[in-house]
């Protein structure tokens, strides 16, 4: 599937065209009026804390103001703009993945200790995702959107690997957008009452130290709402618990990637199709068995919007964290030359890896202690905040939703209701394999 067909949708010739103004500065608009209004914490329980940071509010507001919604009396943007908006989610990924590659580099002595408890139970990503609750999805009635929403927990490298081999556009896209809006909008609660939940059974049942493994399945802000509830309700293992947490997420964060790509994706669709699903007609499919159609990469287009997503984070970070453009400017400055060279690598080198896989990959090894001038890279991209990266992907989705507003509405509970469950699954996966592991290690309960 061609990249430029996925995400460079030219609507006029040439580069620039007022329907790119438009959207951008409806993006803007959206992202300085999400990191205005900021965190929002909400405790509708005691110990169970709903948090909703910046970037969430750009999924109320778009939604607010769809065509179908308050758009149809205050014109904001039509479902042609919501098509353009779409074209440019992958794109915009590439600066955050150099920010992950960034977070989990100066960590990798870390990891290489954290034993094999910690490496197996990512295992349970895939395995729980797939094998427990995609026969839930297709059982909902979902067809290959559950590829999509059910082949794992969908954070950023989930969203743009499905972006960068099916497109956005595809029911694998709808499905993988729905699960990653559900997360965003729900997981840290969903993770809070799971911590609050398993908390009881430990440690007769399940170990402390398994169940904050689990927690650690790719989402930061998940993982601190689980963990933290773990902490509260196990005190004398809370400083354990946080710290193994955050080795899990930081090995997800290096793993995972590859992990869905490499084993996640082609597993899915080997269960869609024992599960008697058939192709459906112009689906396009993914084994690593087969050839793969190498996505044609414009250059000039996606190094053009790169300028223009990296100028708009660095006013979101501004307004985030009153680090002003000019003092920021160098770490964007890194982070903008890594997604080229990542970009030029998946357009250039004869075998084919997705473009993020090269852009984690180089920002994790340019960043690992020991490296020549890491510090000096650590302390400049230091200065942009890693939630501001996410804002404008979370801008440009949210705008998204309007063209797919009447799909969702037909299948949104189902989606709804398929990703809480693959959340759990991974979950629970997750602590069954590392509570298995602790028990043949002997660890101390």
């Amino acid at each position: 599937m061609a990249e430029t067909a996925k995400s460079s949708p030219q609507a006029s010739p040439g580069l620039v065209s007022p329907q790119l103004v438009k959207v951008y500065v409806v993006a803007l608009v959206l992202v300085v009026l999400a990191e205005l209004i900021g965190f929002v914490r909400w405790t509708p329980i005691e110990k169970i804390t709903i948090l909703l940071v910046p970037f969430v509010h750009t999924i109320w507001l778009a939604v607010l103001f769809a065509p179908q919604a308050a758009g149809r009396w205050v014109k904001v943007y039509t479902l042609s703009d919501s098509a353009w908006a779409a074209g440019l989610i992958l794109t915009a990924t590439y600066p955050l993945m150099v920010r992950y590659g960034t977070l989990v580099g100066p960590n990798v002595p870390k990891l290489l200790q954290a034993g094999i408890a910690l490496i197996l139970q990512e295992a349970g990503n895939n395995w729980g995702a797939i094998v427990m609750a995609m026969p839930i999805g297709i059982l909902l009635g979902l067809r290959r959107e559950v590829i999509g929403a059910c082949y794992s927990v969908a954070r950023e490298p989930n969203l743009s690997l499905i972006a960068d081999i099916y497109g956005l556009d595809s029911p694998e896209g709808r499905g993988v957008i729905g699960t990653y809006i559900t997360g965003t909008v729900l997981g840290t609660a969903f993770f809070s009452i799971i911590g609050s939940v398993f908390a009881l059974t430990a440690p007769a049942i399940f170990h402390p130290l398994a169940l904050a493994m689990a927690m650690g399945i790719g989402s930061a802000s998940m993982m601190t709402a689980g963990a933290a509830t773990l902490g509260e309700a196990l005190p004398q293992w809370k400083d354990q618990i946080l710290a193994f947490a955050a080795a899990s997420n930081l090995i997800t964060g290096i793993t995972g990637l590859y992990a869905s790509w490499l084993i996640g994706l082609p597993f899915a669709e080997w269960i869609y199709r024992i599960m008697g699903k058939k192709r459906e007609p112009g689906a396009k499919t993914f084994s690593l068995t087969q050839k793969q159609e190498r996505p044609k990469i414009d250059l000039q287009w996606t190094f053009f919007h790169l300028v223009l997503i990296c100028i708009l984070t660095l006013i979101g970070n501004w307004v985030a964290t009153k680090v002003d453009p000019v003092t920021a400017l160098p770490g964007m400055l890194f982070i903008f030359v890594i997604c080229v060279v990542g970009v030029l690598l998946a357009r250039f080198v004869p075998i084919y890896v997705p473009t993020i896989a090269y852009i984690g990959t180089i920002s994790l090894i340019l960043t690992m202690p020991g490296m020549p001038y890491s510090k000096e890279i650590l302390a400049a991209v230091g200065k942009v905040n890693f939630l501001a990266l996410a804002t404008p992907i979370i801008a440009f989705t949210s705008l998204s939703i309007a063209k797919d507003l009447d799909a969702f509405r037909k299948q949104g509970w189902r989606i709804v209701v398929a990703a809480l469950i693959t959340l759990f699954c991974v979950f629970f996966s997750a602590v069954i394999i590392a509570e298995v592991c602790l028990r043949i290690q002997g660890f101390p309960r």
